[in-house]
């Protein structure tokens, strides 16, 4: 699975590259519904902003999520889209009967 990450207004520290690179590593579990994965990193006067946009063939997900610290900010979008994938992969799962 492929991702991009894209930084406005900062450069990402290491560790934060790292993390955001081990959280899409977890998400190989879905790798037959994802096509392609953005991370938007923003920074806005002193709140950071995390966006995640997820490509499926049918569906594009997104996941957004605003707080000072860049880590949280990710965090959260995460949680929130991996929320939305699994309810996405059981709707696909009941309607194919698997």
């Amino acid at each position: 699975m492929e991702f991009t990450l894209t930084t406005r207004h900062f450069q990402p520290t290491e560790t934060l590259r790292s993390r955001i690179e081990k959280h899409m590593e977890k998400l190989d579990r879905f790798n037959s519904l994802i096509q392609h994965v953005e991370v938007i990193l923003d920074l806005d006067g002193n709140m950071r902003k995390a966006e995640i946009v997820l490509k499926t063939k049918k569906n594009i997900i997104t996941a957004k999520a605003t707080n000072h610290d860049p880590y949280t900010a990710f965090d959260q979008a995460y949680k929130k889209l991996k929320s939305q994938l699994v309810k996405l992969d059981d709707r696909i799962r009941e309607h194919n009967g698997k």
